[in-house]
């Protein structure tokens, strides 16, 4: 994964003239680099936005209740994965700057689970 780096993360460095530079995440960690986390603004910026796609989520519940078969799996794993996904970014605390939240396995399975049976 690449990571863009300002002038002011690259203290110590050769930077004059430089606005920025991408550099691998693994480098960044071998040259002292911290991970960047996400200001208050962004943070709630990103909760914001995750409130709003688990509304749209929401709403795929009728949906997945008015099919069958393997569509009807199919919406379930969108919405299920949707929500797992939505779970992890709020349990990172809306910080995705370190890297992308992921949800566990275990979660993606208990909301895909309850997605088939029209819970939420």
């Amino acid at each position: 994964m690449l990571r863009e780096l300002g002038a002011d993360g690259l203290e110590g460095a050769a930077t004059e003239g430089i606005g920025h530079a991408l550099v691998t995440t693994a480098s960044a960690k071998g040259i002292g680099v911290a991970a960047p986390t996400a200001s208050a603004s962004l943070r709630a910026l990103v909760a914001y936005e995750a409130s709003r796609a688990g509304e749209l989520l929401a709403e795929g519940g009728p949906l997945i209740a008015s099919v069958h078969g393997r569509l009807r799996l199919l919406l379930a794993g969108f919405v299920g994965g949707g929500r797992a996904a939505l779970a992890a970014v709020t349990d990172a605390g809306y910080d995705v700057l370190p890297g992308p939240p992921r949800p566990t396995k275990p979660r993606l399975l208990r909301e895909v689970g309850a997605a088939l049976r029209g819970e939420r």
